[in-house]
């Protein structure tokens, strides 16, 4: 299903990487990073927006592994959003364990990334490309509006 997604927006069209300017939002150590910084190898960036609690999230994570296996051999290079501000890098590092994901988590509490890609839901996909296409690059994976956790008790750190 995703990869159906991914396809149609390559037809649709794709944002393109370096139009939008520099954003910087922190990876789970807490440094800055670049998301969508251009390199000569890198075809395209796809953001993927996605929330630990979220079970159309969590029920896609195959899937989305499957897709990052085949196109970053492409020179496609992937990264895991997570847009709501309660998850602490604790909770997201033992969710990229659980789901066999790679470290490839930034975290978006300012919803910088989620403006760029106008992403309204997880998960969702947004790819962004060199190429001089461009286009919003955003689609629904699932309908499954991005909502913040209700208040609650604080989770425990770890």
């Amino acid at each position: 299903m995703i990869l159906r997604r991914l396809a149609a927006l390559a037809l649709v069209g794709l944002a393109t990487l370096g139009a939008v300017g520099s954003v910087k939002v922190r990876n789970l150590a807490g440094e800055l990073v670049d998301p969508l910084q251009t390199s000569p190898a890198r075809t395209a960036t796809v953001l993927l927006f996605i929330s630990t609690e979220c079970p159309y999230s969590n029920r896609s994570a195959p899937e989305i592994q499957r897709v990052m296996a085949k196109f970053q051999p492409k020179g496609v290079r992937f990264r895991l959003i997570y847009p709501n501000g309660i998850e602490p890098p604790a909770i997201i590092s033992a969710h990229l364990k659980e789901f066999g994901y790679p470290d490839i988590a930034l975290r978006d509490p300012t919803h910088a990334l989620v403006r760029i890609a106008h992403s309204q839901v997880t998960p969702e996909a947004a790819v962004f490309s060199r190429s001089s296409m461009a286009a919003e690059a955003s689609t629904t994976i699932t309908g499954e509006p991005v909502r913040p956790a209700p208040p609650g008790p604080a989770r425990p750190a770890g």
